[in-house]
């Protein structure tokens, strides 16, 4: 049985809904050498697979230092991201190098990766869009795209605390568009959510 573990409520609660009884859920542990060698004392993975950016430097010197192979997948890499590792050269070569795999999501992500010292890379596209939408209910989408109608609609989606202020500022700015519908998705459920009209 596999292995998953979050660093949210709302994703382990995602991961109890739709993978009940297929997997085995944990949250990830600190990036700090106790919490991790426990972790990996007690699981023994065979393999580690990481998504996006996840770049864990603890975890990552001690898989390596117990031969447990890490695959960073749909790997991406943003600008100031890119550019922090630039600076810190000799450290990037030294963590990078320690993947096992990288599967970018683009050319310019595993061009970046391989600059970064990461070895084999190659490039899969964003298995985001390429997956099926998640399931939903079709009633509830249906009185969703009634009440926009023909609206102009944007979204500030994945927020975190304070983005919902900006999000509102731009609607204020965007107010002379008539009909325009802002929604904020907040990243995390307990966040407060409006939409303004």
């Amino acid at each position: 049985m596999s292995l998953l573990t979050t660093g949210t409520g709302t994703s382990a609660e995602l991961a109890r809904f739709r993978l009940d009884g297929e997997i085995l859920h944990q949250y990830v542990p600190l990036d700090v050498k106790p919490a991790v060698r426990r972790f990996l004392s007690y699981w023994q993975p065979d393999v580690a697979i990481s998504v996006e950016s996840e770049i864990w430097p603890t975890t990552l010197m001690e898989l390596h230092k117990r031969h447990i192979p890490q695959i960073l997948v749909n790997a991406r890499i943003s600008d100031r991201s890119f550019a922090r590792w630039q600076r810190h050269s000799s450290i990037a070569e030294a963590l990078f190098s320690r993947l096992a795999l990288v599967i970018a999501q683009s050319d310019l992500d595993a061009e970046r990766f391989r600059d970064l010292g990461a070895w084999p890379v190659n490039v899969s596209g964003n298995i985001k869009v390429d997956g099926d939408a998640p399931p939903c209910d079709d009633a509830v989408l249906e009185r969703y795209r009634q009440q926009i109608g023909d609206r102009k609609t944007w979204a500030a989606i994945s927020t975190f605390d304070g983005e919902e202020k900006i999000a509102t500022m731009v609607h204020r700015a965007l107010k002379a568009h008539t009909g325009l519908l802002s929604i904020v998705v907040p990243r995390h459920r307990n966040a407060p959510t409006r939409s303004r009209r």
